[in-house]
């Protein structure tokens, strides 16, 4: 993802290798992990109830870029790109562009 604040983040659909091979060399410099309750079918298992959750989580590399990774229905989803609109992105969607469920 690259954007910033005056402007909206592009997504680009990218082989893993294509995404990460610039940033090889660089450090993993700190990482945030995120759960959101799990909810199994609407009315069925409400938003906050029960133990079971699904979660992301945002490596920070080099203090610019950031890569979410989260694991969805035995395939592994990664979002790379610019801190920002990472962080951003992440928060409110999954890699595929999905809306995450929030509790109000």
């Amino acid at each position: 993802l690259n954007g910033d604040a005056g402007r909206p983040a592009e997504r680009m659909r990218l082989p893993v290798e294509a995404a990460l091979l610039p940033h090889l060399q660089e450090a993993i410099t700190g990482y945030t992990e995120y759960r959101q309750p799990f909810v199994a079918a609407p009315g069925i298992c409400p938003l906050g109830a029960g133990p079971l959750y699904e979660s992301f989580t945002i490596l920070e590399v080099s203090g610019r870029l950031c890569i979410c990774i989260e694991m969805r229905d035995d395939k592994l989803e990664l979002t790379v790109g610019e801190a920002v609109a990472v962080r951003t992105h992440a928060m409110a969607s999954r890699a595929t562009g999905e809306a995450r469920l929030v509790s109000s």
